[in-house]
């Protein structure tokens, strides 16, 4: 079952992390693996504080009968947080969904953050349905940036004026 769009599911190798941290299987991503996501501006310490602390409330709930939902407050109302993207600097995009299941984002400056962790049993229809590991989205987005900032640096463009 898509909760959301594609943009916000999980994509590549972090998308298996995610199932196992649900079945029990796997741990939060560990120190080292952290020092391997994008964490260079204001925006990205936040998402990455942001993703700890997800892993961190994880570990109180019971996967098997609780899910995890992240609430913010944006223009719109409340809004359950599928995603939450790093810009440059201090701006942070939030993708969600609204109570009527509209998706929208809203773009804050990281020192407006503030989410609410709530957990809530499982409903019938959700025994099937994998969910989105919020903390991975944001370890996935952290990871992609880094992997991009490194190849842009060891490949600088050539012809560029100095």
């Amino acid at each position: 079952m898509t909760r959301f769009s594609d943009a916000a599911l999980l994509k590549g190798k972090y998308a298996s992390m995610a199932l196992e941290l649900r079945e029990g299987k796997r741990e939060a991503p560990k120190d080292n693996e952290w020092q391997g996501v994008a964490c260079e501006n204001t925006a990205e310490r936040s998402a990455q504080e942001v993703a700890k602390h997800i892993f961190t409330f994880q570990k109180t709930m019971d996967p098997k009968q609780e899910v995890l939902e992240v609430i913010a407050m944006c223009p719109a109302g409340p809004m359950k947080v599928m995603a939450l993207i790093p810009g440059e600097g201090d701006i942070l995009r939030l993708d969600g969904i609204l109570p009527d299941g509209i998706p929208t984002s809203a773009v804050i400056n990281s020192s407006q953050l503030a989410l609410s962790f709530l957990r809530r049993p499982i409903s019938n229809d959700e025994q099937e349905d994998d969910g989105l590991q919020i903390g991975f989205v944001i370890f996935d987005e952290l990871a992609e940036r880094k992997k991009q900032r490194d190849s842009e640096n060891s490949n600088p463009t050539s012809g560029e004026a100095s």
